[in-house]
Parts: C-alpha cells; sequence; structure tokens
C-alpha cells in the first residue's frame, strides 16, 4: 500500500489548523463529488487524516465516474470511513445514509475541454448542481458547498481592481469559451434558489487559480503544464508573454477555505477563495517555479490550438476579504506552495 509523504501530510496538518470550526465535522458524514480531481481528492485525504490523527470519525462518501482512477487515487489506504459511489453526477444520486454536508467538486475547468468538450462542461455544473441539492434537500443536510470559480467576474473592470463577490459581468453572449463561467453561474443561482425555496443551506465558493499536486493528466491550464515540466526536470515553455495577473491558490489552503465555507458560511451566498499574499502574472508563476526547479523559463509562439484555448481575461484577481471575516486565513504564499508542490511531486 502506497504512504503519504510527509510534506503532504504536512500540508494535511496545515489545512486542518486552518479550517475555522474543524471539529464541527468530527462524527458527521460528508459527501464529495469529483473525488479524482485535484480538489476533491485532497478534501478526502484531510477527512481520512484527521480521522487518523484525530479520532475524528468521520464517515466519507466518495462519488468518482472511474472506479479505477478513484482506487489508485486513494491506493494508501483501507480506511472503512471511506465509500466509493460509482456514477455520473449528471444522474440522479440515491444514498440510503444519513448525510450531514455535501461538497459538490466534479467538473473540468481546463482550456483543452472548452474547446472540444463544451457540452460536458456545462453538464456537471447544471444537472450535477440539481441533483447534488436535491440529495441535500432530501436529507435536510447541514451544509452544502458547490465549487465556482472567478471566471463567473468575466472581464475586469477599467480600473483592475480586485473581483468582490457582489461584482457580476456575464460572459460573452454565444461563444463556447463560456460553457465554463456560464455554467458556473447558472449553478450558483441553482444554490441561492434552493437556498431560498427549499431552505437548503447552500452556499458557493468561488476559486481562485488552485494548483498542487495530483492534478489529472488530461489538465492542460498553463499552471499545470509548468508544474508537470519542472517536476521532470523539463525547461517551462510559455505560450504567451505572461502578462496576464492572477490570483494563485496552493491547494491546501483552497481545502481549508472550502471546509471553512463549509462549517461557518451564510446560506445563499458566495465567497471568494484566494490569498491576497499570492498574486502574479502568469509570467512570474513560471520564473518562480523554474527558479525552484532549476530550470531554464523560455518564451514560445502559440501554435493556432494553443492561441484558440489561451483566456481572453488579463486580470483575475479575487478579493478575499469576505472569508477572512470567518476567521479564515491563507498559510501558503506563491514560493511556499510551489517548493510545497514540487516537494510531493517527487
Amino acid at each position: 500500500m502506497k504512504e503519504l509523504k510527509t510534506t503532504y501530510k504536512n500540508d494535511l496538518n496545515n489545512a486542518i489548523d486552518s479550517t475555522v470550526n474543524f471539529d464541527k465535522l468530527f462524527n458527521k458524514t460528508v459527501l464529495i463529488t469529483g473525488i479524482t480531481g485535484l480538489i476533491g481528492g485532497f478534501i478526502v485525504d484531510i477527512l481520512l487524516y484527521a480521522n487518523e490523527t484525530l479520532d475524528a470519525n468521520i464517515e466519507i462518501y466518495g462519488l468518482a465516474r472511474n472506479e479505477q482512477k478513484a482506487r489508485e487515487r486513494f491506493a494508501y489506504t483501507n480506511s472503512k470511513k471511506l465509500n466509493y459511489l460509482f456514477q455520473d453526477v449528471c444522474q440522479p444520486i440515491t444514498l440510503n445514509a444519513q448525510i450531514d454536508y455535501i461538497i459538490h467538486a466534479a467538473g473540468d475547468g481546463y482550456p483543452e475541454a472548452f474547446r472540444v468538450r463544451p457540452v460536458e462542461i456545462m453538464t456537471p455544473a447544471l444537472l450535477g448542481t440539481v441533483n447534488t441539492l436535491e440529495l441535500a434537500r432530501e436529507k435536510q443536510i447541514k451544509a452544502y458547498v458547490y465549487i465556482s470559480s472567478g471566471e463567473v467576474y468575466g472581464a475586469p473592470a477599467s480600473d483592475n481592481r480586485p473581483f468582490k463577490e457582489t461584482d457580476m459581468i456575464m460572459a460573452a453572449g454565444m461563444s463556447t469559451r463560456s460553457c465554463y463561467p456560464v455554467a458556473k453561474q447558472a449553478a450558483e443561482i441553482l444554490c441561492a434558489s434552493y437556498a431560498l425555496e427549499y431552505n437548503v443551506n447552500a452556499i458557493v465558493s468561488r476559486l481562485s487559480h488552485t494548483y498542487g499536486p495530483y492534478t489529472t493528466a488530461i489538465d492542460n491550464r498553463a499552471s499545470t503544464q509548468f508544474i508537470a515540466n519542472a517536476s521532470k526536470g523539463q525547461d517551462i515553455i510559455l505560450h504567451s508573454k505572461g502578462n496576464q495577473i492572477r490570483s494563485y491558490t496552493y491547494i491546501a489552503d483552497t481545502a481549508s477555505a472550502l471546509l471553512t465555507i463549509l462549517i461557518n458560511g451564510k446560506s445563499g451566498e458566495a465567497y471568494n477563495i484566494a490569498n491576497a499574499n499570492s498574486t502574479a502574472s502568469i509570467a512570474e508563476f513560471a520564473k518562480t517555479l523554474a527558479q525552484i526547479a532549476q530550470v531554464n523559463c523560455e518564451f514560445e509562439i502559440p501554435d493556432e490550438i494553443q492561441q484558440k484555448e489561451q483566456t481572453p481575461i488579463s486580470y483575475a484577481v479575487l478579493d478575499a476579504s469576505k472569508i477572512k471575516t470567518l476567521g479564515w486565513n491563507g498559510r501558503y504564499e506563491l514560493i511556499d506552495g510551489l517548493k510545497c508542490t514540487l516537494e510531493n511531486l517527487k
């Protein structure tokens, strides 16, 4: 059986420590969708680690489409507290057990998928959100969190100020590139609607650019490809000038923020997740990573497909002041998160 690296265990421990009122999850049952993804998988790891180190007695239900990938992802554990549900989240969910919390993390979010599979991008956000909210309604759960994205804000205002939760800019008309932000926004409205009409304690989390180890192999986001190359000792190649500014958040910070929102967030509201000390351009991200990995950082002219997959958003910085009112603070600045990522991938 595989074992978790010490660095990764430290990340899990830090995430637990950073989660406000984490002990409210003790002796509860949590359903997480998308457990083979970066975010869903890390949250499962946190809960398993809490069971092991804190005797938290958390029952975990993990939903995934691919049984092989899920079992490989969690091959390090034989915990009886991890229960699998193998199905498409776009199909109705039948579960006999009582559930206290739901985190809906299923769905792809990378450029190639936006370009070639826009329907499959939209359906987990639309049908999957309806199905998980219906389950939340049936089980009368304590809280539900939908994982949305800062992309719902669209293009920035002319003054390039960080986006607040009250900002809302619709994505461009009939462009299929809008499949991701438009579906995310629709799912957010579903959450607010279930909160209002059915009294489901549904909360929305809007993520900044989350990075870390154990992303899926098909994820072709620039940051993910940079990390993959650096971890193999290969040079990092930028296919743009990299001037776009982003809020980057290490997975341990993202996960602790999500759990903080799950436990303490207000029904029918949205919370940005970002670390104010981890804002950088794509080029700065690449150069910092290259310096840590001791590889070169180079620029190449993008081909036609790469040009199509480039984001039109030049500034995607999220204001995280609202989640700070819940008592949450990020621990990982960019250089810290990148060092942990590479160490975990060794």
